[in-house]
């Protein structure tokens, strides 16, 4: 995986290589990693001991990774392997930049929620997903809304 990430930059092409963002890159991929290993730690030793583990040691990397996450989209600049990337936000600098600070506080947001569920008894599985689907959903819309905003697209797909 971490070879994976070494090589992708390199064939990036022109105008979406990671000059601006490679620090926040290879942070966002360690912390994927790091949550990656923690949980497989976590799925070896219970299949080990035949003990479930607790709700709170699943969802706190899970949490912890989604604050990371959060706090470090506001630093990509525009390129094609992290980020909010849709067609919008891949076409216009500014939707680029709005939609991934708007999607990193979401994501702040959203791994908040998801330690908090954790720390309470009951089910949280609703919860936890229509956080995490708020979180991934509400920039894809807002950035199609102020791409067209921005671009000047009336209310029926016309340019004004």
């Amino acid at each position: 995986m971490w070879l994976l990430m070494v090589v992708l930059p390199m064939i990036s092409p022109r105008g979406f290589r990671l000059d601006g963002s490679g620090a926040a890159f290879y942070q966002s991929v360690l912390a994927i990693i790091a949550a990656l290993v923690v949980l497989h730690v976590i799925v070896l030793r219970a299949s080990l001991t035949t003990s479930a583990p607790s709700k709170a040691l699943i969802l706190i990397p899970i949490g912890l990774l989604l604050l990371i996450l959060g706090n470090l989209m506001g630093k990509l600049r525009k390129n094609f392997f992290i980020g909010i990337r849709t067609p919008w936000t891949l076409a216009s600098d500014e939707v680029w930049s709005r939609t991934n600070r708007l999607g990193g506080r979401l994501f702040v947001l959203g791994g908040l929620a998801v330690i908090a569920c954790s720390l309470f008894p009951g089910p949280s599985l609703p919860v936890i997903l229509t956080v995490v689907a708020l979180a991934a959903g509400v920039p894809v819309i807002y950035s199609y809304l102020l791409y067209r905003r921005i671009e000047g697209f009336g209310p029926n797909g016309q340019e004004s």
